[in-house]
């Protein structure tokens, strides 16, 4: 489902209409991208009354595109309802950062209350979790295949000012 949703968006990439649900200085106005504002307009902070209304006017002649932000002015709507309100697209874009920083947060202060990651290691990948998240032995088997090759080239003494090519 992603696949189809990420090739709809770059078929239609000129065409892509965003509403911007974060928090942009000068948000557009619904009547005047209408009446042939600029190509890709911001919708800023729009309830969801007003997504209704981005939805009805441009879901058909545009795939609607919503970037939801964390704490932004909209509220986060799941994927399913702006789908139904005629997004084709939707975006959690710094959604990730704002987890991960959170969980740093949380990491570090465990480590400086107990001055290791025990305590925090039920929330954390061990060395061998995180190579086979990673595929770790899968790319080393990979890399195996060219031990031995003649055809491996040394980066040092290709590289530019080596005074060797």
């Amino acid at each position: 489902e992603g696949a189809r949703l990420l090739h709809l968006a770059v078929d239609h990439l000129p065409s892509l209409l965003e509403v911007d649900v974060g928090s942009a200085e000068q948000p557009h106005d619904l009547d005047s991208v209408a009446d042939g504002g600029e190509r890709v307009p911001q919708f800023v902070g729009q309830q969801r009354e007003e997504l209704i209304r981005i939805g009805e006017r441009f879901g058909k002649s545009a795939p609607l595109l919503a970037n939801m932000v964390e704490g932004g002015k909209t509220p986060i709507l799941p994927a399913s309802e702006l789908e139904a309100l005629g997004f084709a697209v939707v975006i959690f874009a710094a959604g990730i950062v704002r987890a991960q920083a959170k969980i740093a947060e949380e990491f570090y202060a465990s480590l400086r209350k107990h001055g290791s990651t025990q305590a925090f290691g039920a929330r954390m990948f061990d060395f061998d979790g995180l190579n086979e998240l990673l595929g770790t032995p899968e790319l080393l088997e990979r890399g195996r295949r060219y031990e031995g090759d003649d055809r491996t080239v040394d980066i040092k003494q290709t590289a530019p000012g080596s005074g060797r090519k």
